[in-house]
């Protein structure tokens, strides 16, 4: 699958899931009593089924490392990047978000700034990496 194929299936599926899992992640997380069974559910397109951890950051950007950290926005705790997963189907994860991110590692790693710049191409995509990191963040 193309990489502008991949990003147009994950728009997809957040316009037309979105009020769905927003809603199921209200109900869960600050509606629900704190007894009520939670079913994990893909942070994109809301299944149940099939569900996988993904990583908010990928592996690789940390270089899988446990000691690197961020602190959480919420209690200002410190937060492993490794331990930082949200629920994902296999689908959105193994498929849709693991070709971009393939992607992005790829252009990532293959252009050297001293000698020319990314593409705009490069540069549009780089930027949809991050707003998905941005939403996953949000989410979590």
């Amino acid at each position: 699958m193309s990489i502008d194929k991949s990003f147009l299936e994950i728009r997809k599926i957040v316009r037309t899931q979105g009020k769905h899992v927003m809603r199921k992640l209200f109900d869960d997380h600050l509606t629900g009593l704190i007894t009520k069974k939670r079913v994990p559910s893909c942070f994109l397109c809301g299944s149940e089924k099939n569900i996988t951890k993904e990583h908010i950051l990928p592996k690789w950007v940390f270089e899988s490392n446990d000691k690197h950290f961020f602190i959480s926005d919420v209690n200002q705790l410190n937060q492993s990047y490794i331990r930082a997963t949200i629920p994902a189907c296999l689908r959105c994860n193994s498929v849709l978000l693991n070709n971009v991110e393939k992607y992005i590692q790829k252009t990532l790693s293959e252009v050297n700034l001293k000698t020319r710049y990314y593409s705009e191409d490069e540069w549009e995509n780089v930027i949809r990496w991050l707003e998905i990191i941005d939403y996953k963040f949000q989410v979590w």
